[in-house]
């Protein structure tokens, strides 16, 4: 909790009631056991901290807090990209199979290598993407368009996934 309240010291330097909605909400999840293992770390508490600023209970699983945290960035990397929403929009489905294979991926190689900075070759972005577009029935020209665009977003960020040396990894970062 001194975390927190530091951390919301900061996000909202010059608004002393969004710090106090903000902790209470904190306070509370602190006190139930189902959120209180939630929040072992400053990323967690942080995360936590970001999904209390929009909700007034945080979630009660693993699953569900990255579930929630995933969710708020989409939302805020669609917003970044204005001239890309319709891709955040229209193929959110494959955007995120695309982050779970992805995630699958780097996961499998960093149990193999024994590295947990394990980086994805930009050429398996693009396998994987293309693949998953496939699966889903697109074909020929939109289907290149798509996965053209894409790797172009990751390029930069697409949600959780962010240029790393010659290929993509896994982010997990606060909205600060």
């Amino acid at each position: 909790l001194n975390y927190a309240s530091r951390l919301l010291q900061t996000r909202f330097p010059n608004d002393e009631d969004r710090q106090d909605t903000v902790m209470k909400r904190l306070e509370r999840a602190v006190d139930e056991p189902e959120t209180a293992r939630l929040m072992t770390t400053p990323l967690q508490v942080t995360i936590v901290a970001l999904l209390l600023e929009q909700r007034t209970r945080a979630p009660h699983s693993r699953y569900a807090l990255f579930n929630a945290y995933y969710e708020t960035i989409y939302a805020r990397e669609r917003n970044k990209h204005p001239t890309s929403d319709l891709l955040f929009e229209g193929y959110q489905t494959q955007l995120d199979r695309i982050h779970q294979q992805c995630a699958l991926t780097i996961h499998v190689q960093a149990e193999q290598s024994g590295d947990a900075e394990s980086i994805l070759a930009k050429e398996l972005l693009s396998d994987i993407t293309t693949r998953v577009i496939d699966q889903d029935g697109y074909t020929g020209a939109e289907a290149r368009r798509m996965a053209a665009e894409i790797d172009e977003l990751a390029t930069t960020r697409l949600v959780l996934i962010v240029p790393r040396g010659e290929g993509v990894a896994f982010e997990v970062r606060t909205l600060t």
